[in-house]
């Protein structure tokens, strides 16, 4: 007869490494892509890893106060993300600055007409105007709607990471949505005039 052992929660994990710090190693090994991607699409891959690192040995000595709201710790492995990304703001609005710069400067390819050639054209043409405009949203409008779209977390799972409110997470990231959506108005009217 074969037992079969379920395997534990996010939240019976992080309780157990309060007393035996290995378990802790098994939120990294379920987490650490999902915090590595976030972070390095916000900062690049190097600075990203970094920050990536940086969240886990957070959560790891945080882990005695960790409050199980959601039945995944991810919400709030997030939220010590979000916490570092705010203070390389500076360096990812250069970044963002720098990629519109970096693409705008790549040539496109007009003789390849595949679908998938065309569509990366179009990002990447979207993207001189969107990149600029993220990078100038104020933090408290980027933060949630990046951890919405680049993060995937639910509008539940981004209250949790920033510790407010669902309803100021849905009026900010409808801000955020509507001020991008000027940008690109803006940039279609500007593009028309030339």
């Amino acid at each position: 007869m074969m037992v079969v052992v379920a395997a534990r929660s996010d939240a019976e994990l992080i309780e157990a490494s309060v007393d035996d710090p290995d378990a802790f190693g098994e939120i990294f090994e379920r987490h650490h892509r999902a915090i590595t991607a976030f972070c390095s699409a916000r900062v690049g891959p190097d600075a990203g890893a970094e920050l990536a690192a940086q969240v886990f040995v957070d959560a790891f000595r945080a882990r005695a106060r960790y409050e199980a709201v959601l039945d995944s710790a991810l919400p709030w492995l997030y939220g010590f993300a979000a916490n570092h990304l705010r203070r390389h703001h500076r360096t990812e609005q250069r970044r963002l600055r720098l990629g519109v710069r970096a693409r705008a400067a790549v040539p496109v390819d007009d003789s390849d007409h595949t679908a998938a050639s065309v569509h990366r054209a179009d990002a990447e043409r979207a993207w001189q105007t969107v990149g600029p405009a993220v990078a100038d949203l104020p933090a408290d409008l980027r933060e949630p709607l990046l951890l919405h779209l680049w993060g995937q977390l639910t509008y539940d799972e981004v209250a949790t990471a920033l510790g407010v409110p669902i309803g100021t997470v849905r009026s900010r990231i409808s801000r955020a949505k509507s001020r991008l959506r000027a940008a690109v108005d803006a940039a279609e009217v500007a593009g028309e005039g030339r």
